[in-house]
């Protein structure tokens, strides 16, 4: 049988999708899934869990047809799996390695977002401070947090204020590398 809808667009289908059409939802699955089943296995390396994404990024566009406006379906489509992706990372404690690759892999996408959401880069830099040795956290979550000086976080640890310099001099330089990779593949800086 024909496909009544190939020559229609992404977002022409998904108006009709709007409207409970059933095959029209299909036509819009078939002409998308491959696609972002090959960038999801890629960033995850996982087939299975790649499937999964990708079942619960359709669901939800089927169940929330009648309230989400959607104006560029592929766009949205690659976005909604980048988030999918990085709730994944997160939910699974990935180590700070794992996710620094992923963000290389999400921002050499073309539909990477012209900015980082605020939340995602908190989320990066949370898990990365969780990598951190557990001295050079205390010391950078000291620094950070409660803004003590290096004499100060030297005494509460009972270390040399050489040591406490040292830790985060390496915190600041890591951290100033991820942040500068990060906003260099997100915004083309």
């Amino acid at each position: 049988m024909p496909n009544a809808f190939a020559p229609i667009s992404l977002e022409e289908l998904y108006l009709l999708v709007q409207r409970d059409d059933r095959r029209a939802f299909d036509v819009l699955y078939d002409q998308t899934w491959k696609d972002l089943y090959t960038k999801t296995c890629a960033r995850l390396g996982d087939e299975s869990m790649s499937l999964d994404i990708l079942q619960e990024v359709y669901i939800d566009i089927w169940n929330k047809r009648n309230i989400r406006e959607i104006r560029n379906v592929q766009a949205y489509l690659h976005n909604a799996i980048k988030y999918k992706v990085i709730d994944f990372f997160r939910a699974n404690k990935y180590t700070f390695e794992v996710i620094e690759d992923f963000v290389e892999i999400i921002a050499g996408s073309e539909y990477a977002d012209s900015s980082f959401a605020a939340n995602e880069l908190q989320a990066i830099i949370a898990c990365w401070l969780e990598q951190l040795p557990h001295k050079r956290k205390e010391i950078f979550k000291l620094k950070l947090e409660q803004g003590l000086s290096t004499a100060e976080i030297s005494e509460i640890l009972h270390i040399s204020p050489k040591t406490v310099q040292n830790q985060l001099l390496h915190a600041k330089t890591e951290l100033r590398g991820l942040l500068k990779k990060i906003f260099t593949l997100f915004l083309g800086v």
